[in-house]
């Protein structure tokens, strides 16, 4: 049987927090508990009324026969007692489900409140939710972890790790037991178990959001598990994603490494031809300066050779009359 976390007195904020909520939730249940009862006695009336509808409608109807009369009330009494036996069972289901509610022990009504507050972001609310977990897994629990991602085996994590990653696609979800489901456009798509983040998908945005996540979450050095070609990817995601990460594997940190250096090669060679690019349109726009410019600024070009270049007179300026002084 599972083992659960040791006692330890819940964080003094969200135990004030959770007393607010309990109150709440106490005065809900209390004000549903009324209204029910309110439900009930309007359902009843209701079925009598129809019932006393049909029996008028049935007395007053003169072309009936006496025996007809009788065999039509007697359907419309068998229809309200069926009626009032169906209402008989669901007040019973409701009164139940409002006395558990009323019973739930302290600790699920805590966990209640914590798992509503950590579907709303609280992320010390969700460290909290996982901290009430069993410390054992079973056996179900410790299947292969198949394609996902954890912290490096050469790295002790002692810091809270507990995020809610968000994204312009991305929903999540917070289970009861603390584990944070994730979808893509509602599909989906990664599950946080706290040290464990199991991917569903693995297409190359996938990779990359659970890399953002897990390096968020476990720090710079993961550890994979899964098919070889999962992990050579998520190797060159890595890289072409520019993340300042690296794997306890060697294989795949090798991987990484050399994808890194052929892209920074390839960024290399890009500069490397824009520079020349812009040498040669240099060049060249030095070379197309107008021919006439280079002979007019030349020494020894004559004042006619000038004056040839120089424009002609706009007309207005040859038919101005000259001014005597």
């Amino acid at each position: 049987m599972p083992a659960h976390a040791p006692r330890r007195t819940p964080e003094q904020d969200l135990w004030s927090e959770f007393q607010r909520f309990r109150k709440q939730y106490s005065d809900a249940l209390r004000a549903e508990w009324l209204e029910q009862g309110t439900r009930e006695q309007a359902r009843r009336s209701a079925i009598k009324s129809t019932f006393y509808a049909k029996r008028s409608a049935v007395v007053d109807n003169s072309g009936m026969s006496s025996a007809a009369r009788r065999a039509a009330v007697s359907v419309a009494r068998v229809e309200r007692i069926e009626a009032e036996a169906v209402l008989r069972k669901q007040i019973v289901r409701e009164r139940d489900a409002l006395k558990a509610a009323m019973r739930r022990p302290l600790t699920d009504q805590y966990r209640d409140f914590l798992q509503e507050q950590a579907q709303l972001g609280n992320v010390r609310a969700l460290r909290e939710l996982r901290r009430m977990q069993p410390t054992h897994r079973t056996d179900d629990e410790r299947e292969s972890p198949g394609i996902a991602f954890r912290a490096s085996r050469r790295v002790i994590a002692t810091e809270p790790n507990e995020i809610i990653y968000s994204g312009p696609v991305i929903t999540h979800h917070v289970q009861e037991n603390g584990n944070v489901d994730y979808k893509r456009d509602g599909v989906a798509l990664m599950v946080d178990e706290g040290r464990t983040v199991r991917m569903w998908v693995h297409d190359r945005d996938a990779i990359e959001i659970g890399l953002r996540l897990v390096q968020q979450k476990f720090g710079p050095t993961l550890t994979l598990t899964g098919p070889e070609e999962f992990k050579m990817a998520t190797a060159c995601v890595a890289a072409e994603a520019r993340m300042n990460m690296d794997f306890d594997d060697e294989v795949l940190s090798g991987i990484l490494h050399a994808r890194r250096a052929e892209l920074d090669a390839e960024a290399d060679d890009r500069r490397a031809l824009e520079r020349a690019r812009d040498d040669t349109a240099h060049l060249r726009d030095r070379d197309e300066l107008p021919a006439r410019t280079s002979n007019r600024d030349a020494p020894g070009a004559s004042e006619q050779q000038r004056g040839n270049d120089d424009p002609e007179p706009d007309s207005d300026e040859l038919d101005q009359p000259e001014i005597d002084r």
